[in-house]
């Protein structure tokens, strides 16, 4: 597969739950989960894609966190690929994944919780579908 510049030109949480049950160094270990649809543009010579993913942020026994969100992201390829679907599904899971890590601390923090990403943080698998 040929080598692309992708870009994430925006990200959006539309909808958010948040449910917390712990004290200050209490979480050890946080999981992100989430599962993905992509939606092409009907020009072809948008460079852009949206991708909808739904979220799951939690610890593992999911007694001290959990978090679910609907979120939205906007990528942009260069150069435009074939089949958009495909690359989307080899490029941007990281980037979604990291993106809503970051989002679900700042969040937290803002709420006055303490919590930071680090060597704990475990990533599970993504999927992506393809939407029209």
């Amino acid at each position: 597969m040929a080598g692309y510049c992708v870009e994430l030109l925006s990200s959006h949480i539309n909808k958010l739950t948040v449910d917390v049950n712990f004290e200050e160094s209490a979480i050890t270990q946080i999981e992100v989960n989430h599962s993905a649809s992509v939606y092409e543009p009907k020009d072809e010579t948008d460079p852009t894609i949206l991708i909808k993913a739904d979220c799951v942020i939690k610890d593992p026994s999911e007694e001290l966190l959990k978090m679910t969100c609907e979120t939205e992201f906007v990528f942009k390829f260069d150069p435009i690929p074939e089949n958009r679907s495909a690359v989307a599904a080899d490029y941007c899971p990281k980037i979604i994944h990291e993106t809503i890590a970051e989002k679900a601390v700042a969040i937290l923090n803002s709420m006055g919780h303490k919590l930071r990403l680090g060597e704990s943080t475990t990533v599970s698998t993504v999927s992506v579908s393809e939407n029209d």
